[in-house]
């Protein structure tokens, strides 16, 4: 099986969980204030668990990575408000699945923080989670 496309998976969590508009990569400029993005970062190597292999001598691996979950608006209260749903939503999850993928656990890094202000006067908050998934 190929790596999982974690951001997808993570993206589709939250619009399914009402976190619309939800996109990939960064928040997308011109679109909307209220917008959610997934962005995967480098960070953790993938590991293989350790025990007894499978019938066909392989290890179970686990994909891991480093997102971040970013919030834009242009009100202060209601930037902190949507990005604290995304940590509620995600931190502490496990065994759960996704997109026909299991994620043994999602965990938060680095809590909610206001990471930028834009032109139109929008803030920018975000909040870092570790993924790791099985394949």
């Amino acid at each position: 099986m190929a790596t999982p496309a974690i951001t997808e998976d993570i993206c589709d969590y939250m619009i399914n969980n009402s976190l619309t508009p939800t996109t990939i990569g960064g928040l997308v400029p011109n679109s909307g204030i209220n917008q959610y993005a997934v962005v995967e970062f480098p960070g953790l190597e993938n590991i293989k668990t350790h025990g007894t292999p499978s019938a066909n001598n392989t290890y179970t691996k686990l994909d891991q990575a480093m997102i971040q979950v970013q919030y834009r608006h242009t009100s202060a209260h209601t930037a902190l408000t949507g990005i604290l749903a995304g940590a509620d939503l995600l931190d502490g999850k496990g065994s759960i699945t996704i997109n026909t993928r299991v994620y043994s656990f999602i965990s938060m890094t680095a809590r909610p923080r206001i990471i930028g202000r834009e032109e139109n006067g929008s803030l920018v908050y975000a909040a870092d989670f570790r993924v790791s998934v099985i394949r």
